[in-house]
């Protein structure tokens, strides 16, 4: 999938587990990982990246329902999975990690397809758990106005090295700067994944 473009819109300063985001650079399962992360295994740049993309390619293939426990965090920790417009889904079941697979499925089944432009990751040691911020690249069938990116943010559980928190959605402002610092030889068809940086 081509990727379109990662565009200005400042973004907050970190609070915790920051670090340099230029100091380390990794290629690996078809995306960039940049910066060090204090965050435990699974939940620094690298597994969260693996972790995103393996969810989107799941979900473009259309075996999301039956793969959605390798991607979700369990009910336990599970908070919330939200969309805004086409395909949005934020009400009560969108709370209840049960109806999250056929719903996935659905999206699926109906053309939507996902792919990674970029996203950031800052861990919080207090609750074991590593913010992110991204830009997707999305295909709404009902639009059939072909690919846009959307923006959102969410929520990585350590405990689970799984999503518990996606929110998505379109926003005027454009695709939120992420990964500012990355290298400018960087493949433009290759995601960013990085450490959140401090401004």
């Amino acid at each position: 999938m081509k990727l379109l473009f990662v565009a200005a819109l400042t973004f907050a300063m970190c609070a915790t587990g920051c670090s340099s985001s230029d100091d380390t650079r990794a290629e690996a399962s078809g995306f960039v990982a940049i910066g060090q992360s204090d965050a435990p295994d699974g939940c620094g740049p690298d597994a969260v990246g693996r972790l995103v993309i393996g969810f989107f390619e799941a979900f473009n293939s259309g075996d999301i329902e039956g793969r959605v426990d390798e991607f979700i965090a369990p009910a336990n920790r599970f908070a919330w999975f939200s969309v805004d417009g086409v395909g949005e889904r934020f009400d009560d079941d969108a709370k209840d990690r049960s109806t999250l697979g056929s719903y996935l499925q659905e999206r699926s089944d109906a053309g939507e397809r996902l792919g990674l432009v970029a996203m950031d990751a800052e861990y919080e040691q207090a609750r074991n758990i590593t913010h992110i911020a991204y830009n997707v690249e999305r295909t709404e069938p009902e639009t059939l106005e072909g690919a846009k990116v959307v923006v959102g943010k969410g929520a990585i559980d350590c405990e689970s090295g799984k999503i518990m928190v996606w929110s998505m959605g379109t926003s005027e402002g454009g695709p939120q700067a992420l990964c500012r610092s990355a290298p400018t030889n960087t493949d433009p068809e290759l995601p960013i994944v990085c450490v959140r940086e401090s401004l």
